[in-house]
Formats: structure tokens, sequence, C-alpha cells
């Protein structure tokens, strides 16, 4: 006999909503936001070279055309990312609570909520989702749906210093933000925020305090790697940066692209070369040669 799937209870649904998936939300909207922003250079610096003076054509020409080719660039990543499934699962999400609730949305004030900077109350909360969370974590394992088992956070930062000694790590028990610090010629700082899942183990969001291009299109990356629950895949993949604005792109051998940036893709190759003894290494691409 098939037994009918019951509707989401409102438990679960406030532990769809918890801290941790509104924090990636909101940073998923701000990258689109200062994209979008930057894209309103694009066709004024795309025309630049035509206003300008050149000593040939063949100068004239050539300008243009990486102008053009940054620009279809630009607006192909722009693209991509306004596409992708995390960001429709964020407006999707903002469009059927907006259906929900077609009212005026009434403004936030910090004087209706007199405890919003007590950690406590916020502690507590999510002390309780997070209780919740393992719950269903537990009880969707003994259903067989479950195949990965939560990861000892402290045990892999432990394990991860002694490979990488050089990069500094610190884990808060209170907020669970893992801040990473590579050693690099670039600033390379980042902060993984865990994403609770009811239904499986958490997905790791990865920020940055950089602001220039090169860190949009390291967060690019980071975001299409293929295993977003894998945590120490994710160290292993930015302690990879170390080398950032020093090695060459492994497909076309130059440091810089025509933009100029840096390679910005890290990944693991396909399979290990022979000469590496079998050990998987990064690649480092430019996003127009991954």
């Amino acid at each position: 006999m098939t037994m009918a799937v019951p509707n989401p209870t409102p438990q679960t649904l406030d532990v769809e909503d918890d801290y941790d998936q509104l924090l990636v939300a909101e940073q998923r909207l701000k990258e689109l936001h200062i994209q979008l922003r930057e894209m309103r250079a694009t066709i004024p610096n795309m025309v630049r070279p035509l206003i300008t003076h050149h000593d040939s054509p063949v100068q004239l020409y050539q300008t243009f055309a990486d102008a053009a080719t940054t620009a279809t660039r630009e607006v192909t990543a722009f693209t991509q990312i306004m596409h992708d499934d995390q960001t429709k699962a964020v407006l999707d999400r903002a469009a059927t609570s907006r259906k929900e609730k077609p009212g005026p949305i009434k403004p936030w004030r910090a004087a209706e909520h007199p405890d919003w900077l007590d950690l406590t109350v916020r502690d507590k909360d999510r002390s309780e989702i997070e209780m919740d969370d393992k719950s269903g974590q537990k009880d969707m394992v003994e259903e067989g749906l479950s195949g990965e088992v939560e990861q000892d956070v402290g045990t892999l930062i432990q394990t991860f210093n002694e490979r990488h000694p050089d990069v500094k790590v610190h884990n808060s028990d209170e907020t669970k933000i893992i801040k990473i610090e590579v050693p690099a010629r670039i600033q390379m700082s980042f902060s993984i925020v865990p994403n609770a899942n009811p239904r499986g183990p958490p997905t790791y969001n990865v920020s940055t305090s950089g602001t220039m291009k090169l860190h949009h299109a390291i967060l690019r990356s980071i975001a299409a790697r293929p295993r977003p629950h894998d945590l120490t895949e994710l160290l292993e993949m930015l302690a990879a940066y170390h080398d950032i604005g020093t090695r060459k792109c492994d497909k076309c051998n130059l440091l810089l692209d025509s933009i100029p940036q840096f390679p910005a893709v890290r990944r693991r190759p396909r399979a290990p070369k022979p000469s590496d003894g079998g050990e998987q290494t990064w690649q480092a691409l430019h996003e127009r040669c991954s």
C-alpha cells in the first residue's frame, strides 16, 4: 500500500527559514547586486575605444575586439549566476512569499524588536533548530534516505591544519562560521557559513571581504564546485589559492587573460598525472579557459 507523503509541518518550515539559510540568500543577492552595478560600465567601456585616438586601424580593431570580448564575458557571467539553481531558489522563495502575503511589506524597526541584538535569544533559537535538524537527519539515516554521516568539523580542521600549517583557520563555536586566511600575493580571506539542511548533511556557502572582480570570479568558481556538502574538499580548494597572482593558467599557460585577470578557477583534474604519484592536485584556469 502506498502511503501519502505528509505536507511540511510548521516546525519543518521553521527549520528551513533558519538564520543560516537567510544568510546564504542574502549573500547571493548581494553578489547579484554587485555584478549588476558593475555592469553599468559595460557598454561605456566597450565603446570607449571608438572615441579614443589610436596609432593605427589595427590597434583600434584589437582594442575594440578585446573590449567587446570582455563585455560579452561580463554579461555571460551575470546571466549564468542569475539563472543558476541557487539564485532561482532564492527568487522563487521570495515570489512565493509575496504571493502568500500580497500586502505591503512592513518596515523592520529596531524599536519593535528590543531583543534583536540579544545573542542569547538567537543562540537559544538556533540550538532548538539544530536539535530538530539532527533528529531529522537521524530519522533519515535509519530510513536509508541519507548516505552521508555528519562531519566532525573540529577534527576536519585539525587534520587540515596539519597538512597546511601556513593557512590560518578559525572555527567559532558560537556562530558556526569558519574563517580562513590563505597566504597569497593577493588578500585571500574567506568565511564559510554552514547551510543547515533538514533533509541531509549541510552545505557550505563561502563569502569574502574582497571587492575586486578577481574575488567575485573566485566565488563563482567555489559556488560551482561539484560537492557542496564536502567541507574537507572546500578547505583544500581554498588552500589551493595560495599561488594566486603567480601561477599561470594550466590551459593557455598565461598569467593574465585579456581582461586582464589571474586564473581564478581551481578544479580537480579528472585523473591524476603519473608524475604526481597518484595524488590529485588542483588545476589553475582562467574563467574563459575552464
